[in-house]
């Protein structure tokens, strides 16, 4: 992904074709389906991305939280609702539309992000010890790589945590990717 021009208008059919224990990245509507079913799913790689990132600030009960995701994609937004949810977290499904997006981020105890539209939130839409998951990098015509948080002055104040764009959730997605062909391998018992 993404898929060349002329096959964006089959893009179900392309994902819906990779078999089910080939699709370590939760691309086909099965492998997507089993977050809703199982205890332990394998998340796609952006989506697990994040919960390392939560892991690692000791970050691994939701119970009571609120957790803003500004995504509905199949890849981050939906499998992280789904995810967080289950786990007692009271989430919200934003977009870069929404109307009250501020009001919804000054509520949040935690930010995910994921829309492509740089300096979408900015410092004074954050409350204090607020958690900022931004997934986005997007290249500018100057060739620096930013995400969706306008985070150059940040008061230290108010103890935001934000991952840094470039060098943040990118590579933990691709050290997801590698751990998810891991388990799909592990459960076929090649090694």
């Amino acid at each position: 992904l993404p898929l060349f021009e002329n096959l964006k208008n089959f893009r179900n059919e392309i994902l819906n074709s990779i078999p089910e224990d080939l699709d370590i990245d939760c691309l086909s509507e099965k492998t997507l389906a089993k977050i809703l079913t199982e205890d332990d799913p394998i998340l796609p790689a952006s989506a697990q991305a994040v919960l390392e990132v939560l892991k690692e600030i000791n970050i691994t009960k939701f119970d009571g939280l609120n957790i803003l995701i500004i995504n509905n994609s199949n890849l981050v937004g939906i499998p992280l609702s789904i995810y967080l949810s289950k786990r007692n977290a009271t989430v919200t499904t934003a977009n870069k539309s929404t109307k009250n997006l501020k009001e919804l981020i000054l509520n949040s105890d935690i930010v995910i992000t994921a829309t492509g539209t740089t300096n979408l939130i900015s410092p004074d839409m954050v409350k204090e010890n607020t958690v900022v998951i931004d997934i986005t990098s997007v290249k500018t015509q100057d060739g620096k790589i930013i995400g969706d948080f306008f985070n150059y002055s940040i008061d230290d104040k108010k103890h935001i945590v934000v991952t840094p764009v470039p060098g943040g959730i990118g590579p933990l997605t691709i050290a997801c990717l590698f751990d998810n062909l891991r388990k799909f391998l592990t459960k076929k018992e090649v090694f």
